[in-house]
């Protein structure tokens, strides 16, 4: 794959809760990895700096974006940190006190 055919999802966090949200195809935001709309890195650019605008901040804040494939329609993170994210997943258990 060359850079120009690297794909990309652009996300950020929620204002009013603080998940992660994922940029979808009609540009509203999603919860769902699955759902997000993979972009070349000339569209990654611009929804970056449209979602970064004041009116997207009352919903989003820090958009950005991280490298993925999409294999078989599903679409997988590049960077261990945004699989995790993705999933949710601690990496490290999680011993309660008693």
């Amino acid at each position: 794959m060359t850079d120009s055919d690297q794909l990309y999802v652009v996300t950020a966090f929620r204002t009013d809760d603080g998940t992660l949200a994922y940029l979808k195809a009609d540009r509203s935001w999603s919860a769902s990895l699955q759902e997000a709309a993979p972009v070349t890195e000339t569209d990654r650019d611009i929804l970056i700096a449209q979602k970064s605008a004041l009116p997207e901040q009352p919903v989003v804040c820090d958009p950005y974006a991280f490298k993925v494939t999409v294999q078989d329609g599903t679409i997988e993170p590049l960077s261990a940190r945004e699989r995790i994210r993705a999933t949710g997943t601690p990496t490290f258990p999680i011993r309660r006190p008693d």
